[in-house]
């Protein structure tokens, strides 16, 4: 096993904004009525790049969202972030204005544009008021875990350390679940890396799920507010099925802390 890097690597941080952050967009407004009534009628594809090259996509439509790393035509509003350290900056929450490239002509969706990120950052970093309402509590375990899923695919494919540590772990399917809520969420380890997945994938059981007992257990882990292997010693997470699978992923997962600090 090689020593865990004492700091992560800010190429790697840098794109899980485009690649981590940036796809939870789709279940933020898919399962929001507030953001879906901000975004009303408006349609388009917004480009967000940076200096260093990486480059997503959020297309607008029918009061939905769909991420993609390649774009589909021509976009209607361009975000450039700037430099690497400039998207770090800007994903940790940091002073960090990025540059409008294209979009002054559309100055409406620009507008709804901004609230949806403001009201997006509220569920991801949320206020300890709002968590005291249980639909808000769930959104945001929803958009974290969407946020943890698609990052660890991220880390696993960039991060030398996070490599390392899936090379002996078992191929198979992780399903992440809450007890008692209509919330699940999986990740594929393959021969090529992590895949996440929306939802129930398909049919078929998973070669292991981790069973969150709670929102709130959820809710601390996927924000790093707890330890993970606490909470299986105490019953806050249970894991069934391929034990091995799960604590590879567990350990790359305790990495992100690393990369998107929850505060």
């Amino acid at each position: 096993m090689i020593a865990e890097p004492p700091v992560p690597s800010s190429t790697v941080c840098a794109g899980l904004f485009f690649r981590g952050v940036l796809p939870a967009f789709e279940d933020f407004l898919k399962f929001d009525e507030g953001a879906r009534r901000i975004l009303g009628s408006s349609e388009g594809e917004v480009l967000f790049t940076n200096l260093e090259g990486s480059r997503a996509c959020l297309w607008f439509s029918g009061g939905a969202a769909e991420w993609s790393d390649v774009e589909a035509g021509d976009p209607v509003i361009h975000i450039d972030l700037g430099s690497e350290a400039k998207t770090v900056r800007f994903i940790r929450g940091g002073i960090a204005i990025p540059t409008i490239r294209r979009g002054w002509t559309h100055p409406v969706f620009l507008l709804k544009l901004l609230r949806l990120f403001l009201r997006f950052q509220r569920y991801l970093k949320p206020p300890a008021k709002c968590l005291q309402d249980a639909d808000f509590r769930i959104l945001h375990v929803r958009l974290a875990l969407a946020v943890a899923l698609f990052s660890l695919a991220e880390i696993s494919r960039e991060d030398p350390w996070a490599r390392k540590m899936l090379e002996g772990c078992p191929q198979g399917r992780v399903d992440f679940r809450v007890e008692g809520e209509d919330l699940t969420a999986s990740i594929e380890k393959t021969a090529g890396g992590l895949r996440p997945y929306r939802g129930v994938r398909d049919h078929q059981e998973a070669d292991v799920s981790v069973i969150f007992a709670s929102p709130k257990v959820a809710m601390e882990i996927l924000t790093q507010k707890s330890d993970s292997h606490a909470a299986v010693a105490t019953g806050g997470i249970r894991v069934e099925g391929l034990v091995p699978l799960a604590d590879g992923i567990n350990h790359v997962l305790d990495r992100l802390a690393r990369y998107l600090p929850s505060s």
